[in-house]
């Protein structure tokens, strides 16, 4: 915050149409000058974590939003006898902040057998689990959402409903989603999502599906396709005026690639211009790089891809080469965004001042690095990194979850990246 410090003198008195007519100026001179760059000296912090923050050790206006990456379903994960034991330690993550998200990267239809890779397919009760644990927001737009067929694509679209409606009269609370319909749309419905007085837009869209649907039931843009992405960029520049905040799930890219692709960055950057706030992406399945995109009158967010927030390819690892590229499959992160309103827009008229709702100011990055740990039962746990290494381990698996640990921390100091946008004003 940055403070005008009124000097030690006596100023003349001035004839009151002068004074407002000055007073008018410097709110002007502040909201041009001062504002923006305020935000753009502003410093975030990205100190690591194993435990997350508490909603209610923020500010009453803020958010805590906590995004994970891809929650999948292979045999090793459906086949546990507990689904909660997943989520056992880190669940208290969840339940304290104001929103979680996931990718649920399966079709859910409780009418057919659940299945592993190719063609997945899982009952409620598997993401049951989550929401008992925290979640609060899930996207069901991804490759493989299409699996089993267009009923099963439906049957996915009612199976959420039926979760969401039992989760408010079981629990009290709201659960949300988006990327998928059981009835063709013209146009793509945007989630409204609304906590602590805040108005969020909540969409989800894959760049394909592995089994082509029909993009009036799954949601889809390829950021390939030049018609179809600019024409969802103009299409979307239209809605997000409507929220307070915006978030975009995307699903696409290069699987295990460690850097994005540059039509990729290039399309992120894009949804920013036409005013979503945070793009959070999946796909890759392994992690990649963080940005805060600063203009002068906002900050965005984009989360390329946060790797596998739980599967089951951690179960060919080999633990005595921890630095192989296959390793950082079984490796993920929940990131924390603490948002902020950046103060207000005020215009001034003859009879009163009215305020408008700025930007958003990300207040904080907090990356909590993640491990799927596979237990001598053939389980798979969701362990913050910094506690599995302090976790008792057998050999070579305690050195393996150090170096791990090692690696993790190191990328999320060296990959969070502050970068300017030009168009973004």
């Amino acid at each position: 915050m940055i403070f005008f410090k009124q000097p030690k003198l006596s100023p003349p008195r001035l004839p009151s149409g002068i004074k407002k007519l000055i007073a008018k100026v410097l709110i002007g001179i502040f909201l041009i000058f001062i504002i923006p760059g305020a935000l753009l000296s502003a410093q975030n912090s990205h100190d690591l974590s194993s435990s997350g923050i508490n909603a209610s050790d923020i500010q009453k206006e803020e958010l805590i939003l906590t995004f994970t990456g891809d929650l999948m379903a292979h045999s090793i994960n459906y086949r546990m006898t507990d689904y909660s034991d997943i989520y056992a330690r880190v669940k208290d993550i969840f339940l304290k902040d104001d929103l979680t998200f996931t990718n649920a990267e399966f079709p859910m239809d409780p009418e057919k057998p659940m299945a592993s890779f190719p063609s997945f397919n899982i009952h409620p009760i598997y993401l049951r689990a989550f929401v008992d644990a925290g979640l609060d927001a899930f996207s069901i737009a991804n490759n493989h959402s299409g699996d089993i067929g267009l009923e099963s694509l439906k049957a996915t679209f009612r199976a959420a409903g039926t979760l969401a409606e039992d989760v408010r009269n079981e629990l009290n609370r709201e659960l949300y989603y988006s990327g998928v319909s059981d009835v063709p749309q013209d146009e793509y419905t945007i989630t409204e999502i609304n906590k602590n007085g805040w108005k969020i837009g909540f969409l989800a869209v894959t760049q394909k599906s592995n089994n082509p649907m029909d993009s009036r039931y799954l949601y889809q843009v390829d950021y390939n396709k030049r018609e179809e992405r600019e024409s969802f960029l103009q299409w979307l520049a239209v809605k997000t005026d409507a929220y307070d905040l915006f978030i975009i799930s995307y699903h696409g890219g290069v699987e295990y690639n460690f850097i994005p692709v540059q039509p990729k960055r290039d399309f992120f950057h894009a949804l920013l211009d036409a005013g979503v706030d945070i793009v959070w992406g999946q796909h890759p399945h392994v992690i990649q790089e963080i940005e805060v995109v600063e203009s002068k009158t906002s900050q965005g967010v984009i989360l390329y891809s946060l790797g596998n927030f739980l599967s089951g390819q951690g179960r060919i690892i080999d633990e005595v080469l921890p630095e192989e590229e296959w390793s950082y499959t079984g490796d993920s992160a929940a990131i924390q965004l603490v948002i902020g309103a950046l103060g207000t827009q005020e215009t001034m008229d003859d009879s009163s001042l009215q305020s408008k709702r700025g930007g958003i100011s990300v207040r904080n990055i907090i990356p909590i690095p993640m491990a799927n740990y596979i237990t001598p039962n053939r389980e798979v746990i969701i362990y913050p990194l910094e506690d599995l290494v302090l976790h008792p381990l057998p050999s070579p698996w305690d050195e393996f979850y150090r170096v791990r640990s090692r690696i993790m921390s190191g990328y999320f100091r060296n990959n969070i990246k502050r970068v300017s946008s030009q168009k973004r004003n």
